[in-house]
């Protein structure tokens, strides 16, 4: 049985948090799928950047290298005890880019052991040098034996200045999963690039990342201690390298008590517990104690067509803490007036121009607005003079 390191979820269906139903609570299996453009499985993501030094690893047993000055690195990884596997560039000739690259592959702690790498676009101009060296396998140590990674590496040189590598997963984990008495399809991410896939975070840069069923508007979340499938609240503990997720109850875990301003239908929170999205129900909402940064809120309204419209306030970066204690509830000073502006200027012909339409939130959020799942159409100006002898509609239009 493969040992489970570390927990890992994130809530993403709404309403309030229920207790789960009973769950097999046993290990379930992912396939290991790679890829090029293996982030548009779940979108853009930090990973991690290391910088590169002529100074020789001391220790390290060396292959030879065509060039004479070499470069060096340390891609950082907790499946190593030493946290982290060499790197090391190398050049075919002087007046070429680094092409070539080495990295400790067998994690033996030697390169000299290892094959070159080829670049794939490497360039040069002046000072200026970049290369590419995408799916970059490495077997990383596992409780079963060696387990298979990918990298993409990207090279970024300016002189001394700047000597840097940009290191981007390559492979992520998916299957069926079986969440209560249903099939959702689960995707593994590792958003930081270190060859784990359970780190969690108050940080969201430093979260992995997961997805369930795709067609969510939620699907994707930051990795955390717990997930929320079709209101129902489960432990997701995640393997560290990625092949298997248990989904269990959440026996003992403490709620509290989140009150919402009447009008706000829904939000999102984020922080070590996950990226955690629930309904309001009578102006309130359970989350399990813990610290949470503010995501977004929403609201939701039919006109009198029937037609479904949904505002969406993203929260910007540095929101305030949200403490969620057993005892005490907390509260959300989010919700209505949304600010409607626009930029105007006027022109050397005398005439004015009118751009750029924008909703905001009280607190800075950005909003947007949809109808019927569609973003609505550009809005109109209206403009009346005082005594009503000029009033007349303009729509906004690109160009």
């Amino acid at each position: 049985m493969r040992s489970v390191v570390g927990v890992a979820s994130v809530v993403l269906a709404a309403g309030l948090l229920l207790p789960a139903a009973a769950t097999g609570e046993q290990e379930q299996w992912l396939a290991y799928r790679s890829a090029v453009e293996s982030e548009t499985v779940v979108g853009g993501t930090p990973g991690q950047t290391f910088e590169l030094t002529e100074e020789r690893p001391a220790g390290v047993r060396l292959p030879d290298f065509a060039s004479a000055r070499p470069l060096f690195a340390k891609w950082r990884t907790p499946a190593v005890p030493a946290g982290f596997l060499w790197v090391a560039l190398d050049r075919t000739r002087d007046d070429r880019p680094y092409d070539r690259l080495f990295i400790d592959a067998s994690a033996d702690g030697s390169l000299a052991d290892e094959s070159a790498v080829a670049a794939t676009d490497p360039r040069i101009y002046k000072d200026q040098q970049s290369a590419e060296f995408p799916l970059v396998k490495v077997l990383l140590p596992g409780p079963d034996g060696p387990v298979t990674y990918h990298l993409n590496l990207k090279v970024w040189i300016s002189g001394t200045a700047t000597r840097r590598i940009a290191a981007r997963a390559a492979g992520w984990y998916e299957g069926t999963v079986r969440i209560g008495d249903k099939k959702h399809f689960c995707v593994l991410f590792d958003a930081n690039a270190n060859g784990a896939f359970d780190d969690c975070s108050e940080d969201p840069q430093l979260s992995d990342r997961i997805r369930i069923d795709a067609a969510s508007r939620f699907a994707i979340g930051r990795v955390g201690k717990y997930i929320s499938v079709e209101d129902r609240l489960y432990v997701l503990d995640v393997a560290r390298d990625g092949a298997s997720v248990t989904f269990s109850e959440p026996r003992g875990v403490a709620l509290g008590v989140v009150r919402v301003p009447r009008g706000v239908d829904r939000f999102s929170v984020g922080g070590r517990n996950g990226l955690l999205v629930s309904r309001v129900e009578n102006g309130a909402a359970r989350l399990p104690v813990g610290t949470y940064r503010l995501n977004h809120w929403e609201i939701q309204r039919k006109d009198p067509t029937g037609a479904a419209w949904v505002l969406v306030a993203a929260m910007p970066s540095g929101a305030a803490a949200l403490e969620v204690a057993a005892l005490t509830p907390a509260t959300l000073d989010v919700g209505e007036p949304v600010i409607a502006s626009m930029s105007v200027k006027r022109l050397e012909t005398g005439l004015w121009q009118f751009a750029d339409p924008t909703l905001t939130g009280r607190a800075g959020e950005s909003v947007s607005l949809t109808r019927n799942g569609e973003p609505v159409s550009a809005p109109q100006v209206a403009i009346r003079n005082a005594d009503g002898t000029y009033d007349r509609r303009f729509d906004f239009a690109l160009g």
